[in-house]
């Protein structure tokens, strides 16, 4: 049965009603003597009494069976639906939460400037040099950015592809896709990745760079400080960051073999809480969270959260430390070709044999 198609129905039915519950290939099982509280799912969510002996049934059924069971369901014998529920899926797409504005992710990606683009730039470089270590070619690349001036000199030949919640990409079009600096602003950082691995051929290469981890935690600890202070509450400043292993596992979730995930930690200092304001307004990297803080924030706010920021988070040299995190993700496109693990219990040597035998080959 196509699980796109099906519906599952639990509900409770008097004992008589077996045989036409048989009909739907439903499984039976007896609820018991005495009163039973059945909670009605379909129609109401009232509790109501039902008479024992009943039957509880289950019943996988599809759209086009839905109204015969119905009809069983609330005919005459007045039975009750306990609950009701599509299996596997929701019929319908499912629409990922959206903690992230488009509207203003366009506008503060308007404002940047090519002076700001100095740890885009750097990890375009780290990408690079990651790719020289590959003993393999590429002919068909796509990069996934919203900045393609970075990357127009490296790879010229490549497709650029806008960050857009579909990605333009063509199904097994590409043997190498690279996901630029914009996973940490992606509404479906999964969705995003699956549907990078579904544009590479077999043993294709996704490559991809994002903010991560500890990035930006002193200016955020800094202003939900200064923030509590004043208000007494917080509102989202700085966009939360996915841990290291959480983007590592997306890789696996996603289907993609091989992954490998290691991170890059940047310490910078700045003058004050404002200098580093200006370049991540240069970065288009300032606040573009759904539930952020629309009204106008008063001075008092970063005047109090520079003061914090200058006592807890001072460098040697009076100035202020900010830790930048960088993230590198790999993993491959499935193929036979590929290493497999050997199976438990196959191996016959111990890591210290091994390694043994082979200190005693060199020295031969």
């Amino acid at each position: 049965m196509d699980s796109l198609n099906r519906l599952i129905v639990y509900a409770s039915f008097p004992a008589q009603a077996s045989a036409k519950i048989h009909s739907f290939g439903a499984s039976l099982q007896t609820h018991g003597s005495g009163l039973s509280e059945c909670r009605a799912g379909l129609k109401t969510s009232s509790t109501i009494k039902c008479a024992a002996p009943t039957l509880r049934a289950k019943l996988e059924i599809t759209f086009d069976q839905f109204p015969a069971a119905r009809a069983l369901i609330f005919g005459k014998s007045t039975s009750t639906v306990l609950a009701i529920q599509t299996s596997p899926f929701y019929p319908g797409p499912m629409k990922p939460p959206e903690l992230f504005s488009i509207e203003a992710q366009s506008t503060k990606r308007a404002r940047a400037i090519s002076k700001g683009m100095f740890l885009q730039e750097l990890a375009r470089d780290e990408i690079l040099e990651r790719l020289e270590a590959v003993n393999k070619s590429f002919s068909a690349v796509a990069i996934v950015t919203p900045y393609p001036e970075i990357w127009a000199t490296a790879l010229p030949k490549a497709n650029v592809v806008a960050d857009t919640d579909v990605l333009d990409l063509g199904l097994a079009a590409y043997d190498l896709v690279i996901h630029a600096m914009a996973l940490h602003h992606c509404n479906d950082p999964v969705g995003q990745v699956v549907q990078c691995e579904r544009a590479l051929r077999p043993d294709g290469l996704f490559m991809a760079a994002c903010f991560s981890g500890q990035t930006l935690v002193e200016l955020r600890a800094a202003l939900s400080m200064a923030e509590t202070d004043l208000r007494g509450g917080l509102s989202p400043r700085v966009t939360p960051m996915a841990e290291i292993r959480e983007l590592g596992a997306i890789l696996q979730r996603a289907g993609l073999a091989l992954p490998v995930a290691d991170s890059l930690k940047i310490p910078t200092t700045y003058r004050d809480i404002f200098h580093l304001m200006r370049d991540l307004r240069a970065m288009g990297e300032t606040n573009i969270m759904t539930a952020r803080a629309t009204s106008f924030t008063t001075k008092s706010l970063f005047d109090l959260a520079q003061l914090i920021y200058s006592k807890e988070y001072a460098s040697s040299q009076d100035r202020l430390n900010c830790t930048f995190d960088l993230v590198f993700l790999s993993g491959w496109a499935p193929d036979a070709s590929q290493p497999k693990p050997l199976k438990p219990g196959s191996v016959s040597k111990t890591l210290q044999q091994a390694l043994e035998e082979a200190k005693n080959s060199s020295s031969n």
